[in-house]
């Protein structure tokens, strides 16, 4: 398989760091990919016809795109674990944090960062709601980690891969300490989860946000 993606990316990592719990990192490649190049030439495109990354090319030459479908089929494909949950019931938990990390944590945070970093039209509005919203979801997760180790119960899996992967960039440069003062159990759960060898292999030496950026 190959993982066409930049470097750094937070949405690449998710897979990533399931095909190391997974006991499958070595059978995933990351190439050199030149974005702005690669991603347009009608190889690429076969593969992810709206031209963006991650994309994961199979061993048959198909594609997979949108960072939690790779993130899923890596955890199919894993030889160890059980990223997926050992159980349906374990396995619908996983699933509704997968669509909850996606929809109410990592939507309003990009539409806070990103104006911030120049990808999108700055509105003070907009950066407000998307706070707000962001805020509530985090509160969420507190009050859930409050009374068990991981999303899903008493193991890791993969929400809580995807969960602190897409997060990554609010801890790095929006949650600051005043941020996170109401946080405490939830900080703590992402830096455990950072702090192991198969998220930092990728993640790296995650030190949580000082100064939050703004406009």
């Amino acid at each position: 398989m190959k993982l066409y993606t930049y470097p750094n990316s937070a949405n690449a990592f998710k897979a990533l760091v399931a095909a190391e719990l997974g006991g499958v990192a070595g059978e995933i490649e990351v190439p050199a990919f030149n974005m702005g190049v690669d991603n347009r030439t009608p190889s690429f495109l076969r593969l992810n016809p709206h031209g963006k990354v991650p994309t994961l090319e199979l061993e048959d030459g198909t594609g997979v795109f949108e960072s939690n479908a790779i993130a899923r089929y890596v955890a199919r494909v894993s030889t160890k674990g059980a990223l997926l949950g050992a159980s349906p019931r374990t396995y619908a938990c996983v699933e509704q944090w997968l669509d909850f990390a996606q929809n109410e944590v990592q939507a309003p945070l990009a539409s806070w960062l990103y104006p911030l970093l120049g990808f999108r039209p700055y509105d003070k509005a907009r950066e407000d709601k998307a706070k707000a919203q962001l805020k509530k979801a985090l509160l969420v997760l507190e009050k859930v980690l409050a009374g068990t180790p991981f999303l899903a119960g008493e193991g890791l899996t993969l929400a809580d891969v995807v969960l602190c992967c897409g997060s990554l960039p609010g801890w790095l440069k929006l949650f600051d300490a005043e941020y996170r003062a109401d946080l405490p159990k939830l900080t703590a759960y992402v830096q455990r989860c950072y702090a192991m060898p198969e998220f930092a292999k990728h993640v790296g030496n995650v030190q949580l946000c000082d100064k939050a950026l703004t406009k």
